[in-house]
């Protein structure tokens, strides 16, 4: 990678199929090393959809992933699509987004 130069980068995140429940993935993270200065994140949900998704920006590794309170409430597009985008990222902090397959009660 080169400094100041754009790049598409992409991971899949897969559920084991030994569990085949939605709550298999756990976490999948990522934090922002280097400064990027705009940076989308897309999650495509394939089958339902979890009741609460949310993004959060600049958590450090304990904080993550927040909760839907202090973050963006996302709602999922056609496709069941669901996008961020943040600007001006680095310093190791976590960004990303996250989603409940229960809402949380008060």
């Amino acid at each position: 990678m080169k400094r100041g130069r754009t790049y598409d980068l992409r991971f899949r995140l897969v559920p084991d199929d030994d569990y085949g429940q939605p709550e298999a993935i756990i976490e999948e993270a990522r934090a922002f090393h280097e400064r990027t200065l705009t940076a989308t994140i897309e999650v495509e949900f394939h089958g339902p959809t979890p009741e609460q998704i949310w993004s959060y920006e600049r958590l450090t590794y304990f904080e993550r992933p927040g909760s839907p309170r202090h973050g963006r409430i996302l709602d999922p597009s056609e496709g069941n699509v669901v996008r961020s985008q943040t600007h001006d990222q680095y310093g190791g902090l976590f960004t990303g987004i996250a989603w409940n397959w229960r809402a949380e009660t008060q």
